[in-house]
C-alpha cells in the first residue's frame, strides 16, 4: 500500500513541476528540471546545481533526456 502512495505522490510532483514550467513560459509536457538542463546546453543561467542537489546527481539531465525521447515519438 505505501508504494501505492508512493507512486501517486511521485507522478504529483512531476505535474506540479510540468505546471510550473507552463506557467513560467516553458514548453508544454517538459519538466522544470529539463527546461533548466536545457538552458546549461545554450549556456543560460539555470538552477541545475540546485535541483541535482536535492534529487540526484544527473536528474536534470535524465529528466532532459527522457523529454527529448518523448518528443521524438
Amino acid at each position: 500500500m505505501y508504494f501505492k502512495y508512493r507512486k501517486y505522490f511521485l507522478r504529483l510532483l512531476i505535474q506540479v513541476s510540468c505546471l510550473l514550467n507552463v506557467i513560467l513560459g516553458g514548453k508544454l509536457n517538459q519538466s522544470f528540471s529539463a527546461r533548466n538542463y536545457g538552458w546549461q546546453i545554450n549556456s543560460r543561467r539555470n538552477v541545475v546545481r540546485t535541483i541535482d542537489f536535492v534529487f540526484g546527481r544527473t536528474h536534470c539531465q535524465k529528466a532532459w533526456e527522457k523529454w527529448v525521447l518523448n518528443q521524438k515519438k
